[in-house]
């Protein structure tokens, strides 16, 4: 059978600073008054130790001076009963189980949040723990690290890009301009056969006047000379005109120029075409990493914080957007009496330190989460006034 529920009694004796204190709390938010000195700690040492497994570390001295042997009984609301005992030979546990059966430190470590009954044990364990923590409570439909590898992997990719357009610098990009280089040979080629045409030409024209002229010469051989003439005119009409030489001598002598700002306007083309390459890369990145943050931002919607505000990045916890560590000590308190409440432990007490940082709002929260859960704290406070239920001096209640 398992441990199960809140303090139903507390009585401590010579524990510390305690000479004799039995509590049997009414609330789920039991608060300790006194002035420094008086034993609000001792209590709370008390009720940690009587769960956790003692720690001579921290609790040196756990016998009253003057004392022979001190005494932590602890009876919770489902029957459980634990007995600590201190003798100079060292500390004992006896407990029994709800249904009898003998109780042992392992029983009470298995009941227990894997953040024991402090709350502040949360705000001390460091962001790389706070954050595996919190990750082992909170259900998640992405994890954590994959996702912020892959930002990082598409940030780098999209810096490079960025980079690289950058290095392009900007051109001036002449579109009436061809892409294609004139060719000189072609030119040189064409040229010659326009020369060459104009040569047939002329040898051709000087023969329609050489037999024009030996017509009028010979007139006895008029009608040869005649025939003569026709096909010579027939020969002319059936020669190709060709190119104007002139024109293609012009196209030649500047060839070279044309050809000089066509590879300029092409290198100019390349690195344009290039640079807007290299932002629409830049784009398709930065509008992928944006789908990833997106994602991680609709995963962290739907999960289900400890307490509300809640929430994490790669650094660590985060609370109300900012690093927990920064969060005022009433915050911290919340959150980290929270996070025990989240681990859902079957021992459903704690203890709270330093109160005196809590307004009546942030006590308010700690009332209402507590009552919600079916859970307990125990929270000391430093003040000088009698008017409370609970108030310690000199080692017990007033």
């Amino acid at each position: 059978m398992s441990i199960a529920g809140t303090i139903e009694s507390l009585e401590i004796v010579n524990f510390q600073r305690v000479s004799a204190v039995k509590i049997e709390p009414t609330n789920n938010v039991i608060m300790l008054f006194g002035q420094n000195g008086e034993g609000k700690t001792s209590v709370l040492d008390a009720i940690e130790t009587g769960f956790c497994k003692f720690n001579a570390k921290f609790i040196k001295r756990p016998i009253k001076d003057g004392s022979g042997r001190a005494d932590i009984k602890i009876k919770l609301t489902d029957g459980t009963f634990l007995h600590q005992k201190f003798t100079p030979s060292g500390p004992t546990l006896a407990g029994t189980k709800p249904d009898g059966g003998k109780l042992g430190q392992r029983d009470l470590d298995q009941a227990m949040s894997m953040l024991g009954v402090d709350a502040s044990a949360f705000t001390t364990v460091g962001e790389k723990k706070q954050l595996e923590i919190l990750l082992s409570i909170v259900k998640l439909p992405f994890v954590p690290a994959e996702l912020d590898a892959e930002i990082k992997a598409l940030e780098a990719k999209r810096l490079l890009a960025g980079q690289q357009g950058k290095t392009i610098g900007d051109f001036n990009v002449d579109n009436g301009l061809p892409t294609d280089e004139v060719s000189l040979n072609d030119l040189l080629g064409r040229h010659r056969e326009a020369q060459e045409a104009v040569t047939q030409r002329s040898n051709m024209t000087r023969a329609v006047q050489h037999w024009k002229s030996e017509t009028e010469r010979l007139k006895h051989e008029l009608a040869d000379a005649e025939r003569k003439a026709v096909e010579a005119e027939k020969n002319l009409t059936a020669l190709p005109l060709g190119e104007d030489p002139v024109w293609l001598q012009e196209q030649i002598d500047g060839a070279e120029t044309s050809n000089a700002a066509i590879r300029s306007n092409n290198t100019a083309r390349e690195q344009a075409e290039r640079k807007a390459a290299l932002l629409k890369e830049w784009n398709t990145f930065d509008s992928q990493i944006k789908a990833v943050q997106q994602r991680k931002a609709d995963g962290l919607a739907t999960a289900e914080m400890p307490v509300e505000g809640l929430s994490f990045d790669e650094d660590g916890v985060l609370y109300q957007g900012i690093p927990f560590s920064r969060a005022s000590g009433a915050e911290q308190i919340i959150v980290s009496a929270a996070m025990i409440i989240a681990t859902n432990p079957e021992v459903r007490t704690m203890v709270i330190r330093n109160g005196n940082v809590m307004d009546e709002a942030s006590l308010q929260v700690l009332q209402s989460m507590c009552e919600d859960n079916e859970f307990q704290a125990f929270v000391e406070f430093v003040s000088d006034s009698e008017d409370h239920e609970f108030r310690l001096v000199d080692g017990e209640l007033a």
